[in-house]
């Protein structure tokens, strides 16, 4: 207690002793001025649980953000094309999958001649979103020599419409192109070809085998076999292109 008159020995946060005959007036002073300077330290422990507050929503936030990062899958897919047996080009996909959402880009380039009198300049560019097994939408433009070909597709109320070089034509709502990355998309009695727009009736066949799974699409003209190995990763394609040239696709950079 501090009296008026009498010895006094206080201490201030600064931990600074002081001892001395002071007046009330004095002691007074001494102790606001105590109070005023432990009121910071107050104020910091305050600050104590809003700290761990704001890390844990940044724990929270951090962790979200992982989960969904995990929902998704991308992964790219490469191959070199050989037409009677000979490398003619390159074909590549990249896709992106996420929550039951796709997004498939496609690349083709081929150059070069077969059977000496024959060339081969094509070029092939496509653009698919697809939600929960089927296509969304279409955006193809293929080079066949002076032949451009140019192809959009939207999925509408009344189906997925098509259209080709100023013509357009309805499918089915749920319409699926030759998904060749994903072989469960080929199930399927239709496919629509990208290059050349035509819905084409298929017959969806899977078997497993020694080394993987393969699988044979067949269409009206040629069959389209297809390898898989035992996790699905695709990794070759061989059938003939205007039932006369051999063609096969093989993979380009490892899994």
């Amino acid at each position: 207690m501090v009296k008026s008159g009498g010895w006094h020995i206080t201490y201030s946060s600064t931990k600074v002793r002081y001892i001395g005959r002071v007046s009330g007036q004095i002691a007074v002073k001494k102790l606001l001025i105590k109070k005023h300077i432990q009121r910071p330290t107050h104020l910091e422990l305050q600050m104590v649980p809003l700290t761990k507050v704001g890390i844990g929503v940044g724990i929270f936030l951090l962790m979200n953000a992982f989960s969904v990062r995990a929902s998704e899958n991308q992964f790219e897919l490469n191959f070199d094309v050989f037409l009677n047996g000979k490398l003619m080009g390159w074909h590549s996909y990249k896709v992106s999958e996420s929550q039951g959402h796709m997004e498939v880009e496609s690349k083709t380039q081929l150059r070069g001649r077969i059977f000496v009198f024959k060339r081969v300049d094509y070029a092939h560019q496509s653009n698919e979103r697809w939600s929960n097994g089927c296509l969304q939408s279409l955006n193809s433009e293929t080079k066949s020599g002076k032949k451009k070909t140019t192809i959009e597709g939207t999925l509408t109320n009344g189906g997925f419409v098509v259209k080709q070089n100023g013509s357009s034509r309805l499918l089915p709502a749920c319409t699926r192109t030759f998904a060749y990355w994903k072989p469960d998309l080929l199930q399927a009695d239709f496919l629509l070809n990208p290059d050349t727009g035509r819905h084409l009736p298929v017959t969806f066949d899977k078997k497993s085998v020694e080394d993987g799974i393969a699988v044979t699409l067949k269409t009206q003209k040629q069959p389209i076999i297809l390898k898989y190995d035992h996790r699905g990763n695709w990794l070759t394609l061989e059938s003939k292109v205007k039932s006369i040239v051999p063609i096969k696709y093989l993979r380009s950079t490892p899994l």
